[in-house]
């Protein structure tokens, strides 16, 4: 059987190591070679491609009549193990608004810089900035654990002045999805727990869209009116 004990001495990387925006979304300069060239069929293939990826991922969460009107400014894949600063980089630079729907939220007290951890004290960071933050949590009663840990996170948010609502116990909010400033969205599978954030197969998409944050901050108060508060 595999060894699951969580070792104290996994140091995440730091937030000097996060990707800054400019970074995130400086275009054809972080592509690799054989897509930076002068051939404009070669640029249209990978605006074409980015625009299928969007497709795909919106249709997940829109109704179809709705989901090819949304224009995006770039599309990106967030590699597993790039999740953690890429996000990190988007909170610490947010500067209005960050909306949160995470199934799985988990603190750990007995490790202090487990990543998921360090998101949260950037959430805290963000709040002292005066950024409102909104954050939806999974509880259930069929998942006893994970409900008891989300909202072991949900009290510490919550006195630190951050929102925090819970879905209604006979509903599963398993969606993880994170809107920021009202542009940047997102979506995937990463739950912000140890493994997923450092050792799990994930997959999650990162995309540069007002019209997209907006649909899904419409579809993320409607999830808040229904909660269970």
């Amino acid at each position: 059987m595999a060894n699951t004990t969580m070792s104290k001495k996994v140091e995440p990387p730091g937030l000097e190591s996060a990707v800054p925006l400019s970074t995130v979304f400086r275009g054809t300069e972080s592509r690799p070679k054989h897509l930076t060239s002068p051939d404009r069929s070669r640029g249209r293939c990978s605006v074409g491609v980015k625009f299928l990826l969007l497709g795909f991922i919106l249709t997940l969460f829109l109704p179809l009549s709705r989901v090819f009107s949304l224009p995006a400014r770039d599309v990106k894949m967030i590699p597993p193990r790039e999740y953690y600063k890429t996000l990190c980089s988007l909170i610490n630079q947010a500067s209005k608004s960050i909306w949160i729907v995470m199934y799985s939220f988990k603190y750990y007290s007995e490790y202090p810089l487990s990543p998921s951890n360090l998101i949260l004290q950037e959430l805290l960071k963000a709040k002292k900035r005066g950024v409102e933050i909104k954050v939806l949590l999974d509880i259930s009663d069929w998942n006893e654990k994970n409900s008891r840990e989300n909202q072991q996170t949900g009290r510490i948010l919550s006195r630190n002045g951050i929102k925090v609502y819970y879905d209604k116990m006979e509903v599963n909010t398993h969606a993880k999805t994170i809107v920021i400033d009202s542009r940047y969205t997102v979506v995937g599978s990463t739950n912000w727990t140890y493994y997923a954030l450092t050792s799990n197969n994930e997959i999650s998409v990162l995309i540069d869209s007002e019209e997209l944050a907006k649909e899904t901050e419409t579809y993320i108060m409607g999830l808040i009116k229904n909660s269970g508060k």
